[in-house]
């Protein structure tokens, strides 16, 4: 197997192996020592070695990965976002840390399909499906699961009482009719805005 890890356990002493899957491990470490050798989707493998120019033969077994799963709740059901049957556009932790914005809210105009109105130095709002209006009526917010629409005015006021950028976990936007199905004021798109949990991450 080309291109395994081949390390003394413990040390920071190692080689890889070459295309025809041999190595040769030069060291001043005095036997006895263990090596581990390791490639990625194989399991591990540790020898024991106990003299000097001893071969070893090794054989390492396939193992399955699992990577985190991206869910999503923008269907009113969790589920994987490739799973999903409408768009859905999604920024997480890291796009947040990386946007040109200058914050989480503004960088929204990235996504697809969205255009954030600046009505003010503190006030922005979105937009989808081309209703460019800084009252969207038919636009959505959710923080958490709750309407963040103002009861006077019956549109989200942009992120003026939503969250803020550290506290945000992941943002949400279902742009596409499918929205609907949040009632007939999420016609134009919904947002859902997730804060970050205060069991797993520190304040």
């Amino acid at each position: 197997m080309p291109g395994a890890n081949v390390v003394i356990v413990g040390k920071t002493i190692g080689t890889v192996t070459d295309f025809d899957g041999n190595f040769n491990l030069a060291t001043s470490e005095m036997p006895p020592f263990k090596i581990e050798i390791s490639s990625i989707g194989y399991t591990s493998s540790t020898e024991d070695i106990t003299s000097a120019n001893q071969t070893v033969t090794v054989v390492l077994n396939e193992s399955q990965t699992f990577l985190d799963e991206v869910v999503i709740s923008a269907s009113r059901t969790p589920e994987r976002i490739f799973e999903s049957p409408v768009t859905v556009e999604r920024i997480g932790i890291s796009e947040i840390k990386n946007t040109t914005a200058a914050d989480f809210y503004g960088g929204l105009e990235n996504l697809k399909g969205v255009d954030v109105n600046t009505n003010s130095l503190t006030f922005k709002s979105v937009n989808t499906r081309g209703f460019a209006s800084f009252a969207n009526t038919r636009f959505m917010q959710l923080v958490d699961g709750m309407d963040n629409s103002t009861p006077a005015l019956n549109f989200p006021i942009g992120n003026l009482v939503g969250l803020i950028e550290p506290d945000v976990l992941s943002v949400e936007l279902l742009p596409g009719a499918s929205s609907a199905l949040y009632g007939a004021n999420a016609f134009n798109g919904i947002l859902f805005m997730r804060s970050k949990s205060p069991f797993d991450y520190e304040g």
